[in-house]
């Protein structure tokens, strides 16, 4: 049995640990919302734009930045490139401070990534309303943009290695392999679409291929990055991780509600409930709803 006035005073200390975590990681992850809610704003006035060229097509006719052919891929890359990666950036930057339980680290590397993606999306955007597009869905934006962007997800991508080598703990948490997983994933993605489409460029029917190859892959990204753990399943514990029971409560029997539950090894960070994260259905979940809005 733990000693109750114990395992209050650790309780206490985790509560003031997250306490500093969340504040050092205030400031940037606000930046980082602000950025994607602003996107989001813009990227939905152009939704609407397009909307009306197509109940009323002679409406911006003598308008070239404004016919579908611009304005659609503009909101599409407005959608993906900056709200939702700049939204992904945001939680994935509380989260890797949380589960590695230490504040936050590097920060100018942080905003300097943030910086020049929205700058690579900013330029991006108006290439293509000035009629500077590759024609490839999601790939639209110019190959000097792209060196932009490349370069901004470098130095985010490298923050969070550098957050992971400074954990605190030899606990690593299933989530933060989701995490690393989709900071590592893109640009190996990004930089093979843009290899095989434009540097040397696969021709015919190929190039239709790798365009879907790309999006496709892009959504299990956005995936990794946006997993719900609202969509557990049943909240049974992820094999592997408290297979011997050593996470469990010691004081099962004093529980008068009956509703004791395993303390996975998977939470020590306090992010999620207890129940430990089905990461396959959460994934397969967001992705299903994602496909189906297309």
């Amino acid at each position: 049995m733990k000693d109750p006035e114990v395992s209050a005073a650790a309780g206490d200390m985790e509560q003031l640990e997250r306490a500093y975590i969340d504040a050092s990681t205030r400031v940037p992850v606000l930046l980082f919302y602000t950025s994607a809610i602003a996107w989001l704003i813009v990227g939905t006035i152009l939704a609407m734009t397009v909307s009306f060229g197509l109940h009323w097509p002679d409406l911006f006719g003598g308008i070239s930045f404004l016919t579908w052919g611009r304005l659609r891929p503009a909101h599409m890359n407005m959608m993906v490139y900056g709200w939702a990666s700049m939204a992904g950036m945001g939680t994935a930057v509380w989260l890797m401070a949380r589960l590695c339980r230490t504040t936050l680290r590097f920060p100018l590397l942080l905003a300097a990534g943030g910086a020049f993606w929205n700058l690579g999306v900013l330029i991006g955007v108006g290439a293509i309303l000035l009629g500077d597009s590759t024609g490839f869905q999601w790939l639209e934006f110019p190959r000097y943009v792209a060196v932009i962007l490349f370069v901004a997800y470098t130095l985010m991508a490298s923050w969070a290695v550098l957050m992971f080598r400074h954990r605190r703990g030899d606990q690593i948490y299933i989530t933060q392999w989701f995490l690393l997983g989709a900071f590592l994933w893109f640009p190996w993605l990004y930089a093979a679409g843009q290899l095989m489409l434009f540097v040397v460029p696969v021709q015919g029917v190929l190039q239709s291929a790798i365009t879907w190859w790309y999006a496709n892959n892009l959504l299990d990204v956005c995936a990794f990055f946006k997993l719900d753990r609202n969509d557990a399943n049943g909240g049974r514990s992820v094999p592997g991780v408290d297979d011997h029971g050593e996470h469990r409560r010691d004081d099962l029997d004093d529980d008068s509600c009956g509703n004791y539950r395993v303390e996975s090894s998977s939470d020590h960070a306090g992010i999620f409930p207890v129940d430990a994260l089905q990461p396959d259905a959460a994934l397969h979940g967001l992705r299903r709803h994602v496909l189906h809005g297309l």
